[in-house]
C-alpha cells in the first residue's frame, strides 16, 4: 500500500503498482531510465529511479497504463523511492491522467513527499525571475503567498513527452510573462522537503493573467534579477545590461 511505501526502511523490498503517469527514458535524450506512478487509490504517488530497462523501447511502457514495480526502497533527501527496480504491464489499457490541485497545500506548507511523481497543478501563482546559466541548475521561479519554488528545465530530466528543442518555448514564454498570475503544471518532486516541478507539456504555466506593476516594483524586480552570466577567470570585455530583463521601460546605468 502506499502507507507501507511511505514508511519502508532503505533496503527494504517494496512490490508498488499503479497508473504511469510520465516517463523518463535513456532511448529519448533522459540521462536516467524512471517512472513516476500514481496509487490505485490516488492518494500518493511512487517514484521507480535509475531503472536498467528502458520503460519505452525495452518494456513497451506508455503513459496511462498500469504497472507494477518492484524493488528496493531507498530514501534520498525526505523524498522516498524506488531504485533500479524492475516493471511490468499490469494493464495496457490508457487511463487518463488529471492532475492534482495542491493550490491550499502549497500555501499552508505540508508535508509534499505524498505528493511525489504526481502530475499536480498550483493555481494562482506569480511568475518570477530565471536562473539558466548552469548546466544543471535550469529554474524558472514562481510563488504564492510568499512560498517560493521553481519548475526545473534542465532538459535531460524532461519526461519522454518533451524533447530538448522544447526548453527553449518554454523558458521564452516564462521570461515573456514575468509577474504575470498564471496556474503551473507538472510532475512534483521534492529536495529536502521544498517542492518544484517538473514539466510535462511545453505549456506548463497557463491561464495567464497581466498584474500591473508600479515603476518601484519593477525596479526592484530588475534589481533582484541583475548579475553577470558567467564568472570569469581571466580579463575579458563583456557587454552589461542597459534595458531591464523583464521590463523594457526600465533602465539601467
Amino acid at each position: 500500500s502506499f502507507d507501507e511505501y511511505m514508511a519502508a526502511a532503505e533496503g527494504d523490498l517494496l512490490v508498488v503498482q499503479g497508473t504511469v503517469v510520465a516517463i523518463n527514458s535513456k532511448a529519448a535524450g533522459n540521462t536516467r531510465n524512471h517512472l513516476f506512478l500514481m496509487d490505485a487509490t490516488g492518494k500518493g504517488g511512487y517514484y521507480s529511479y535509475q531503472m536498467d530497462a528502458d520503460p519505452v523501447t525495452d518494456l513497451g511502457i506508455a503513459v496511462g497504463m498500469t504497472v507494477r514495480v518492484t524493488g528496493p526502497a531507498a530514501p534520498y533527501s525526505g523524498m522516498m523511492e524506488i531504485k533500479g527496480g524492475t516493471a511490468t504491464i499490469v494493464n495496457s489499457e490508457i487511463k487518463e491522467i488529471t492532475p492534482v490541485d495542491i493550490t491550499d497545500k502549497f500555501v499552508s506548507g505540508t508535508d509534499f513527499n505524498q505528493f511525489v511523481a504526481l502530475p499536480v497543478v498550483v493555481k494562482g501563482v506569480t511568475l518570477g525571475a530565471q536562473e539558466l546559466e548552469t548546466a544543471t541548475s535550469q529554474y524558472l521561479f514562481f510563488e504564492l503567498n510568499g512560498v517560493k519554488s521553481y519548475v526545473r528545465t534542465y532538459v535531460t530530466d524532461f519526461p519522454t513527452t518533451l524533447k530538448a528543442e522544447d526548453k527553449a518555448t518554454i523558458d521564452g514564454d516564462h521570461a515573456a510573462h514575468f509577474g504575470y498570475k498564471a496556474d503551473v503544471t507538472g510532475i512534483l518532486i521534492t529536495y529536502s522537503g521544498t517542492p518544484y516541478i517538473i514539466p510535462t507539456s511545453v505549456t506548463p504555466f497557463t491561464n495567464y493573467e497581466e498584474v500591473i506593476k508600479t515603476p518601484a516594483e519593477k525596479v526592484a524586480a530588475e534589481v533582484e534579477g541583475l548579475k553577470l552570466d558567467a564568472s570569469l577567470s581571466n580579463d575579458k570585455v563583456i557587454d552589461l545590461l542597459a534595458k531591464g530583463k523583464y521590463y523594457n521601460d526600465v533602465t539601467i546605468t
